[in-house]
């Protein structure tokens, strides 16, 4: 239902056609389209043990062509975080950002949604953001600093609470655990995997990956079993 997109051996996309050198992701963390339409817990232990395996013979491969090249720049956006960090001077409460943020994406972005609510949540989160973003470092070193490693997971949770609002809000229609209550019915324009990439927080790109419905398409045995069927409420 979610996660970080990959090719057929675990290989992290970039895009549809580009592909990230030498980064693999497999399991929870990961979409592999193995089930289809379907991410759910269950199908996990499958999809972890078959990607596992696949993805752990291409890793061989790469490395058996030598070390990957690290680009260039390798580090350099963790470095200016953890800067920007370590310059603010304003005021704020990371755990009281955190708890409004947590209570805003229950209410406004649960399994129901509406392009009211998504709007408005969207809205809030950048100004969490801009709060979050002034807010000092009680502590300034880098050893044992709980405080920075609290702002540092309070950034990641903004980022991806940002990408799943404005994902909810792109794709108007319902669709397993995305009901939208403005567009209750499926559509057939989004038989297809959505990739969200944001490189700036709340500039969010949408592309499409298509789904493999070869089984269902050739109508062999059992080719029923594959096919979509609406998940209601």
């Amino acid at each position: 239902m979610g996660g970080v997109p990959t090719n057929e051996f675990g290989e992290v996309q970039k895009s549809p056609q580009e592909l990230i050198s030498g980064l693999f992701a497999v399991g929870e963390c990961a979409v592999a389209s193995l089930h289809g339409f379907n991410r759910l817990g269950t199908n996990s232990i499958l999809e972890l043990i078959t990607m596992g395996e696949f993805a752990g013979q291409k890793a061989l491969e790469c490395l058996s062509d030598g070390p990957v090249a690290a680009p260039s720049d390798v580090g350099e956006k963790t470095f200016s975080l953890f800067s920007r960090f370590m310059e603010s001077t304003g005021e704020g409460n990371i755990g009281q950002i955190r708890d409004e943020m947590r209570s805003l994406m229950t209410e406004k972005v649960g399994v129901f949604r509406t392009e009211e609510g998504l709007t408005e949540a969207i809205e809030k989160l950048k100004e969490l953001k801009e709060r979050a973003d002034k807010i000092a470092l009680a502590t300034r070193g880098l050893r044992m600093n709980q405080d920075l490693v609290q702002h540092w997971e309070l950034e990641n949770l903004l980022q991806v609470s940002m990408v799943i609002a404005q994902s909810a809000l792109w794709r108007r229609e319902s669709r397993g655990g995305h009901s939208r209550m403005d567009y209750p019915e499926r559509k057939d324009q989004f038989n297809h995997h959505t990739l969200a990439f944001m490189s700036e927080f709340g500039e969010v790109r949408f592309e499409k990956r298509p789904v493999d419905m070869s089984i269902y398409e050739t109508k062999g045995e059992h080719y029923e079993k594959f096919g979509i069927i609406e998940r209601k409420y």
